[in-house]
C-alpha cells in the first residue's frame, strides 16, 4: 500500500476512536497510543539521624530504602504523555514537583500544575536513615519501605502497600490493594477494603489491629507469642495454629476471642476482623495447621 493511503488510514483510525470514545463516557486520549517522556530529578540533603520525611505524589510508587546516617537520597521520576514525543517532553513541565526542607523535615510534593488529558505522574525512589520517620501518600502506587526502624504512615488509594524487614509503628492504608508485612516488634494498624493482609515476624506489646473488607488476614507469628485476639469475620471462617484459651470469651467458626499463652492479662493485643475473607493465626514453624 502506498505511504500516503497508510497515514490516511492511520488518521481514519485515530479519529474514528476519538469520536466514538466520549460517546461512551471515557476520554480518547485513555485508548489512543501516546508517546510517554520522563524525566529524572536527584536531590541529597543532609539531616538527623531521625529526619521526618513527608512524601505526597500520583499515579507512581514510592520505594523507601534504608540508606547512609545524615543523609536522605532522592529521585524523583516525572511522567507525561503526548500525541508524539515533543508534546509528551513539553508536557512533563506540567508535573510539578518540590522539595523543601526546613530543620530536621523534608516535604517531596509531586502534583499536575493544570488538568490535562494524558497519562501523568511522579514516582519517588528514596534513601534514609533507619530511624527516619516517614509519613508517605500516593494516589495510584505501590508502597514499598525496606529495613527500616523509625514510624512509618503509608497511605495508597488503588496500590500494595509492602514492608520489608520493618521495625516500630505501622500506619498502613490502602483502598484497593494488598498489605504485606515483615517485621520485628511491630505495632501494626493494617487497614484495606479490597485486598489480603499478611504480616510475618512478631509483635510489640501494644494493640494491634488488622482490618481487610474483602480479603482474607494472616498472621504468621513465633511459636511462643502470647497475645489477646479478638476475631470477626462475616462471610468466611477463623482458623488458628495456636491454641486459644477461650474462657468467658467466644469460639465460633467466623468468631473468637480469647488469649493466647500463660498471661492471663497479655500486653499485646490483636483485633483482626475481615467482611468476605478467611483471618488466620499461623505459627512460624508451620506446626499445628488445619
Amino acid at each position: 500500500m502506498p505511504a500516503h493511503k497508510t497515514e490516511s488510514a492511520l488518521v481514519m483510525v485515530v479519529l474514528a476512536t476519538t469520536m466514538a470514545l466520549p460517546l461512551a463516557g471515557c476520554n480518547a486520549f485513555d485508548f489512543v497510543p501516546l508517546a510517554t517522556a520522563e524525566r529524572r530529578l536527584s536531590e541529597d540533603f543532609q539531616t538527623s539521624n531521625t529526619p521526618t520525611i513527608v512524601i505526597d505524589t500520583f499515579n507512581g510508587a514510592i520505594d523507601v530504602s534504608r540508606g547512609n546516617d545524615h543523609q536522605v537520597q532522592v529521585d524523583v521520576i516525572k511522567r507525561a504523555s503526548g500525541i508524539d514525543q515533543a508534546t509528551a517532553e513539553a508536557a512533563l513541565d506540567l508535573v510539578q514537583v518540590s522539595m523543601i526542607q526546613k530543620d530536621d523535615s523534608l516535604v517531596i510534593t509531586a502534583k499536575l500544575s493544570e488538568s490535562h488529558a494524558g497519562n501523568f505522574g511522579a514516582s519517588v525512589v528514596i534513601a534514609v536513615p533507619a530511624a527516619a520517620k516517614l509519613k508517605l501518600h500516593t494516589s495510584n502506587g505501590h508502597v514499598l519501605c525496606e529495613q527500616l526502624a523509625g514510624k512509618i504512615a503509608a497511605r495508597s488509594s488503588n496500590g500494595k502497600i509492602e514492608i520489608i524487614d520493618g521495625q516500630g509503628e505501622l500506619e498502613l492504608v490502602t483502598s484497593n490493594g494488598a498489605i504485606e508485612v515483615d517485621a520485628t516488634d511491630a505495632v501494626v494498624d493494617a487497614r484495606t477494603s479490597n485486598g489480603r493482609i499478611e504480616f510475618r515476624g512478631s509483635l510489640a506489646p501494644a494493640e494491634q489491629r488488622f482490618k481487610s473488607s474483602n480479603s482474607r488476614i494472616e498472621l504468621t507469628l513465633p511459636d511462643d507469642a502470647q497475645f489477646a485476639f479478638d476475631g470477626h469475620t462475616s462471610n468466611s471462617r477463623i482458623r488458628s495454629d495456636f491454641t486459644v484459651n477461650t474462657g468467658n470469651g467466644r469460639r465460633r467458626s467466623n468468631d473468637l476471642k480469647g488469649i493466647v499463652g500463660d498471661d492471663p492479662n497479655p500486653p499485646c493485643k490483636i483485633t483482626a476482623t475481615s467482611s468476605n475473607g478467611s483471618i488466620n493465626l499461623r505459627k512460624a514453624s508451620g506446626t499445628g495447621r488445619d
